[in-house]
């Protein structure tokens, strides 16, 4: 029997499984692999808990996500195999100019998205919610999920009390 296995760091394997189940139905061949959600987690231990489950004449397919997980499994490979003193060796051979760059970079990448926001929506009436969303975030420490919610229920409430004009048919 062929059998799934997604596998991701956090619970994404996990909303990618109820995802499908929700649209395709329920599949006991596709399982889930949720790694490093616990500090106890042991990868070893997991993976041959789900060799284990197979059985003679199985196939199991792996879908992880390379282009993320690769390259920061091998950063932290060498940060882990090189010790702290060679990764701060590597840091130091970069000129303090780039640095200063990175700072500066970080600090108006805020601004830019911001900008990017403004720019795509375009709709003078729509500004205040944008700036209350920004404000919430920024100054009151709503959570950002807290202030998509509560701009949902407000986009809920005005459409809801919107007119529209009924359409001829032709």
């Amino acid at each position: 029997m062929r059998k799934i296995l997604i596998a991701t760091h956090g619970e994404f394997a996990g909303g990618l499984k109820q995802t499908m189940d929700f649209v395709l139905g329920g599949n006991e061949k596709v399982g889930v692999l949720s790694a490093y959600t616990t500090p106890d987690f042991d990868m070893g231990r997991e993976a041959a808990a789900v060799v284990d489950e197979l059985e003679d004449g199985d196939e199991l397919i792996v879908l992880m996500p390379l282009m993320v997980g690769v390259p920061s499994m091998l950063l932290v490979f060498f940060a882990m195999y090189f010790g702290a003193g060679s990764i701060n060796a590597v840091i130091k051979l970069i000129p303090q100019v780039v640095l200063d760059g990175f700072d500066v970079a970080a600090g108006v990448l805020s601004c830019v998205g911001l900008a990017l926001l403004i720019k795509m929506m375009g709709n003078k009436k729509l500004m205040p919610y944008l700036f209350l969303g920004f404000i919430a975030v920024m100054y009151i420490n709503m959570d950002v999920i807290g202030v998509a919610v509560a701009g949902l229920c407000m986009a809920l409430i005005a459409v809801g009390n919107m007119k529209f004009e009924e359409e001829e048919d032709f």
